[in-house]
């Protein structure tokens, strides 16, 4: 719970809340100026923490919620203090990072935030300006720099795998090129003339009017694979994902192909598909410096690596907050009224 809260100091974004209007006060503090924390507010937080945990927050953890929030108060002076500001520009660039959508317009950024997030542009820049700033101070203190010093031995990677080795496996794999006729996004036609295109094409195909990639290049929908003879990649057999995209009776077929054989039409999800097999790998436990995947250069070893380095960086930066977090408590007048939570 600990980390959870620590995490929401940290947060880049987290839904606005509402302006704040005078209420009864569960905490007051002063760094450089005195500032409240009010009930409504502490407990908009506490329905907003209780709705993504999906539980009720106990006493305890109430009390840790009312200590965060005073945190995050005095970070923020102190960020005020120094000096520091956030711009508009700034909350709008992490926000796209933060949706993965860096192309999307700011009139359509802001659509997606109030109707997602359901606040209103306003009050989100005020959250995520008072949540950036104090990303700033925490991350513009001098031991901040040494955070990304935090390394991890061989040994740890060695023994992160030795105790997690039956996480390491890739699955049975088959690597499909396809011709694709779309009845679903941009259907050309009705679904029995686009059933008949495919099946006229897969007759060139067999009577060798047509080879595989020739069909591929001029009669496959699918623009991004038909320059590549169809290449789609792996797709493993049992993957959920895979599975609700094109339908489990699609990728069943697919493990029934032999290597190199050029398949009837089959319908997907998607449409409707001509398909040849040009691998087949069985399921594999993965050694530590197997290739992650087939089509992946990185390494188990350098995967372990990676995300072991990650944990420790945060790990850094958690103890880094605390530490600055109890010197600028040392430093302010702090009271709180529990009974009022």
């Amino acid at each position: 719970m600990k980390k959870i809260l620590y995490g929401m100091m940290l947060a880049l974004l987290t839904t606005a809340l509402p302006a704040q209007i005078i209420d009864v006060a569960v905490a007051r503090l002063k760094l450089t100026k005195v500032e409240l924390v009010t009930q409504k507010e502490f407990r908009d937080r506490v329905s907003q923490l209780e709705k993504g945990l999906r539980q009720t927050l106990t006493a305890e953890q109430k009390t840790q919620l009312l200590d965060t929030m005073v945190s995050e108060k005095l970070i923020l002076q102190a960020a005020e203090k120094a000096g520091m500001k956030v711009t508009d520009q700034e909350i709008i660039t992490a926000a796209k990072a933060q949706i993965g959508q860096t192309n999307i317009t700011d009139a359509d950024l802001k659509r997606v935030i109030e109707q997602q997030m359901g606040t209103t542009w306003a009050a989100f820049l005020s959250t995520s300006r008072t949540q950036l700033m104090g990303r700033k101070f925490v991350l513009g203190n001098p031991k901040a720099q040494d955070l990304s010093k935090a390394t991890v031995s061989d040994a740890d990677v060695v023994a992160y795998y030795e105790e997690n080795k039956p996480k390491f496996v890739n699955p049975d794999l088959v690597r499909v090129s396809h011709i694709f006729f779309d009845t679903k996004k941009s259907p050309v036609g009705t679904p029995a003339e686009i059933k008949k295109r495919a099946e006229d094409t897969q007759k060139a195909i067999a009577s060798g009017q047509l080879t595989f990639e020739e069909a591929a290049r001029t009669k496959s929908e699918d623009k991004v694979s038909s320059s590549k003879g169809g290449d789609l990649g792996f797709l493993p057999r049992n993957d959920a994902n895979i599975q609700g995209i094109f339908g489990k009776d699609f990728i069943t077929n697919l493990f029934r192909l032999k290597k190199g054989e050029v398949s009837s039409v089959i319908e997907s999800n998607l449409g409707f598909h001509i398909v040849r097999i040009t691998e087949k790998l069985d399921q594999k436990f993965l050694k530590i410096d197997d290739a992650i995947s087939p089509q992946d250069t990185g390494t188990v070893r350098e995967l372990i690596k990676a995300q072991l380095s990650m944990s420790a960086q945060q790990t850094a930066l958690e103890n880094l907050l605390a530490e600055i977090v109890d010197g600028l408590k040392k430093d302010s007048e702090i009271s709180l009224y529990p009974d009022k939570m």
